[in-house]
């Protein structure tokens, strides 16, 4: 529809650079295209909160995978059980 046409023509187009404080508060927004307002106030993703819950398992699995591997490695180097 007619109506949506400012959306077509939007796609793969920057409309803003937000600058955001690692708690997800808005500190600075750029960009020439209007802001809708809907009342709710900024809507803004604590990302570096939700990274963590995915990235921490993560991390500790490959930590386990090194320290497993390092600990086969001195086995084999030197013999026997470490």
């Amino acid at each position: 529809p007619l109506g949506y046409q400012y959306v077509a023509d939007s796609i793969g187009k920057p409309l803003a650079t937000l600058t955001i404080t690692p708690a997800g508060k808005l500190m600075e927004r750029k960009g020439d295209e209007q802001q809708h307002n809907a009342g709710l106030g900024d809507l803004a993703i604590p990302l570096p909160g939700l990274m963590k819950m995915v990235v921490v398992p993560i991390v500790e699995g490959e930590f386990e995978k090194m320290t497993d591997k390092y600990i086969a490695n001195l086995t084999k180097k030197f013999g026997g059980e470490v």
